[in-house]
C-alpha cells in the first residue's frame, strides 16, 4: 500500500506540469488508466519480492513454502520483474530494484542515488509506469 500511496505521490508531482494543448478526455482516461497499472504493478512487486518491509522498515523473509504451486509461480513472477526492472533506465532500475528487490527503504535509497523525496516518487512513478506497461505488453 505504501508503494501504490508513493506512485499517487509522484503523479501529483507530474500534474503540476503544464499540459500541450488539445490534450484531451481520451487521454486523462489513458493517464488514469496508466496510473492505476503503475499502482497495480507496485503492489504486485511489494508482495512477490523476497522480502517484506514492516511498519518501522525492518525487513523480514517472505516464506512460501507451505505452497510450492505458488512459491513457483512467485519465483516465475519475479524473474519476469526482475528482467523488466533490468531494461529500465538506470536511475529508474536502480530505485526500484534496490527498493522491491533488495528490501531497502526508499527514503534510503533516494538519499543514497542523491535524490529528493520529490524526484524519487516521481522517478518511482515513472519506473513503474513503464514497468506496467512492458510487463502488460509481454501479456498480450
Amino acid at each position: 500500500m505504501q508503494a501504490a500511496t508513493r506512485i499517487s505521490e509522484g503523479a501529483f508531482e507530474d500534474v503540476a506540469v503544464p499540459r500541450p494543448p488539445g490534450s484531451g478526455a481520451g487521454e486523462a482516461e489513458l493517464a488514469l488508466t496508466d496510473h492505476l497499472a503503475a499502482m497495480a504493478t507496485a503492489m504486485a512487486a511489494g508482495l512477490i519480492a523476497p522480502t517484506a518491509h514492516g511498519e518501522s522498515g525492518d525487513r523480514t523473509l517472505v516464506d512460501t513454502s507451505d505452497n510450492p504451486e505458488q512459491a513457483y509461480r512467485q519465483a516465475e513472477l519475479l524473474s519476469l520483474i526482475r528482467a523488466t526492472i533490468a531494461e529500465l533506465p538506470h536511475e529508474e532500475a536502480e530505485l526500484v530494484r534496490r527498493h522491491y528487490l533488495e528490501g531497502a527503504r526508499f527514503d534510503h535509497v533516494a538519499d543514497e542515488l542523491g535524490l529528493s523525496k520529490s524526484w524519487a516518487s516521481r522517478l518511482h512513478t515513472r519506473a513503474l509506469t513503464r514497468l506496467a506497461k512492458r510487463l502488460r505488453a509481454l501479456s498480450e
